[in-house]
Parts: C-alpha cells; structure tokens; sequence
C-alpha cells in the first residue's frame, strides 16, 4: 500500500487514481512511498514554526517582566530618596529607572517633577529677596496644575524655602536702625512663620517693639501728650496683645491722665476762686487812701488833700472820693466829692486827692476831715 503524492491518502497497488483526490498515481510504486515522508514534513513545519515563534513571544514576554521588574525597584530606590528629600538622587534613578524600562509612565511622571522642582527652586544668590520670592511664587504656580503626594511635599519644601529666605531677611534688618512702623511689620511677617528656627527671632522683634513703643509713650508721658502716648500703646497692643510692658504701660497712662485732670481741675477752681477773690479785692478794696489831712492854701482858702494807692491788680479808672468836714463837736459841717487825678491808676500807682474850698464859709468851724466813700471803675467803658 502506498500514499498518494498529492493529498497523502492511502492508495493500493493496483489503484491508478486517487479515489480521495482523483489525482493520477504515478506508474512507478515507489514514488508512492516518498509521498508519505513529503506530507510528514509539510505539516511538521507549520509546527516547528509556530513553536519557535511561541518560545520568541515567551522569551520577550519574560524579558520584558524582568526589565519591568528591574525599573520598579530602581523606582522604589527612587521614590525613598525622594521622601527623604535627596532629589538629586531620586532624579538620578528615575533615570536610571527609564533607561530600563522606556515605558515606565510612573518613573517619567516623577522625573519631569524633580526636574522642573531643581530647575526653579535652586535659587541664584545674586537674586534680589523680592526676585528670589518671586521665583518660588512662580514655580508653586506651575506645581498647582498638578497633584499628589509629591506635589505636596515640593508645595511644603517651597514654603519651607519662603519661610527660611523670610527668615534671613528679618534677621538682616534686625541691625538696622527700625522705626516703630518697620518694626511692627516686621513682627506681623514673622507671626505667619511657625518654624522653631523663628521662635528667637519673633522674640527679638516683639522685645524691640515693646522697648521702642514704652520709650516713645514715656516721652509722650514726660509732655503731657496722654491721647499720642495711649494712641501708640494700643496700637502697639494690637500686635502684643499680652504683652506685659504695653500693659502696665497703659494703666500708667491711665492713672497719670487721671491725676493730671484731677490736678488741673483743682489748678482751675483755684484759679476761678483766685479770680474771683481778685474780682471781689478790685471791686471792693483795691484803693487805699492815706495821709488825709484839712489845710488852708496861701489865700485862706480850706484844702483836702490825701494820698490814694492803687492795690488793685488792673487798671481803675475814675476814682470818686467823698468826704465830710467835721467841727470841733465832730459834726458833720458839709460833705463834698470829688476825683482823684490822674484819672487812671494801674496797678501800685499813687494818685492825689485834693480839694480846695472856694469861699471861706467853714473856715472857722472845720477842724477835722472824714473819708466817707470811694468808688472807681474797672473797666473804662463802665463810664460811659
């Protein structure tokens, strides 16, 4: 039996075609033979071929999850260096990390980070404060597009960088000559930083403030200027509220204010009653008048003189003097007034009373003379 040569199957000796395909058998038997060993190796190819192309895809399969698993512990190398903070490293195997495995989208994400992070957050010191701020203002922009973990920890470390440039500024000032204003600003900057490294100097400052605000308010305290004085303690209490000099500095501006109104209204009602005692001593008892006495002229004629003295602590004007003649028995004989000149008398001035008798009617009976009344006038227009 043989096989034949076009679709292999099985043919007798005598048959000349092929009851399967109808293909003519060849005559020589022998070439039926070789048909079998032809058909063994046509299906045994497709075989060989789809083993060997399974074992390729296996092999690069296995490849391709080792090299996977190679990036991802670099990876993981990469992402502990970064929690510990050494990004230069962590960038470094995040490249190392794609030079294993191209695709690792992860490895990529992390590495672009670190490298826009270093770009902008490496600072150059020849950068002004406010140039270096606003380089890190910048890069935490462009960070905001994105999230996660490490776009929070580079958002902490860019404050951290804030905070510390803030830092190194305040203490660089602190050798300045400060105003208050300065120096009240520069406490309300570093109330907003909660590192331990600004403890010492948020206590420097606050100390500072406090002498210079006590140190001003007493020299407010020194002129009487209670509102200025009071007016800058409670401002400088709106940045140290507890502050224990602010405090005690106000209830001393308190207590002084009070005792120096208390004491200029004591000053006042003094001088109202000084006034008035003054008012009611020029009103009443500021002309004294003195060396009174009865004489005749060269022609026989009666003459009243005396001397009259201003006590009085303004000027008094038209002094009125009125008199009584008495005789011998001290009755009253006539009664006469008359001005004192000058007509104005200030104050310790001396003026002169005289009055001469014209006719010689009491020539004989007047013997003594009698101040009876005197009046003036403080103020010239009372005359009128």
């Amino acid at each position: 039996m043989g096989y034949c040569p076009k679709c292999g199957a099985n043919v007798h000796d005598d048959e000349l075609f092929c009851v399967a395909c109808g293909t003519k058998l060849p005559t020589d038997k022998h070439l039926r033979f070789q048909a079998k060993k032809m058909t063994k190796t046509i299906w045994l190819m497709p075989l060989i071929s789809f083993i060997v192309i399974s074992l390729g895809f296996i092999g690069i399969k296995w490849l391709h999850q080792q090299r996977g698993n190679e990036a991802t512990e670099v990876f993981e190398q990469a992402t502990t260096a970064f929690y510990d903070e050494d990004y230069e490293k962590s960038l470094a195997l995040t490249e190392e990390a794609m030079l294993i495995y191209p695709a690792f989208q992860a490895a990529e994400d992390l590495n672009r980070l670190l490298t826009l992070y270093l770009h902008d957050h490496n600072i150059d010191d020849t950068l002004s404060y406010q140039e270096k701020l606003e380089q890190l203002h910048q890069l935490q922009i462009t960070l905001d597009d994105y999230s996660g973990d490490a776009i929070d920890r580079f958002i902490m470390d860019i404050k951290q960088t804030q905070e510390q440039l803030q830092l190194e500024q305040i203490d660089s000032r602190l050798t300045d000559d400060l105003s208050i204003q300065d120096l009240q600003t520069l406490v309300w900057e570093i109330d907003a930083i909660h590192s331990t490294e600004a403890l010492l100097l948020k206590q420097q400052l606050r100390e500072r403030l406090s002498s210079s605000i006590g140190s001003f308010a007493n020299s407010y305290l020194a002129d009487n200027r209670f509102n200025d004085a009071m007016e800058l303690v409670d401002n400088g209490l709106y940045y140290l509220p507890e502050d224990p000099r602010l405090l005690s500095l106000k209830e001393t501006i308190n207590l002084a204010q009070n005792q120096f109104v208390t004491a200029l209204e004591e000053r006042m009602q003094k001088a109202y009653q000084s006034y008035e005692e003054e008012v009611a001593f020029n009103q009443s008892q500021a002309v004294d008048v003195s060396d009174v006495s009865l004489t005749e002229t060269s022609s026989q004629q009666l003459k009243v003189k005396g001397l009259v003295k201003s006590e009085a602590t303004v000027p008094i004007y038209h002094i009125e003097v009125t008199f009584e003649l008495l005789d011998e028995s001290n009755d009253v004989i006539d009664t006469r007034t008359t001005f004192v000149y000058p007509d104005v008398l200030y104050p310790y001035d001396e003026g002169q009373l005289d009055y001469i008798y014209l006719d010689d009617e009491f020539n004989d009976e007047a013997v003594d003379v009698k101040i009876t009344r005197i009046s003036w006038l403080l103020n010239e227009e009372e005359s009128s």
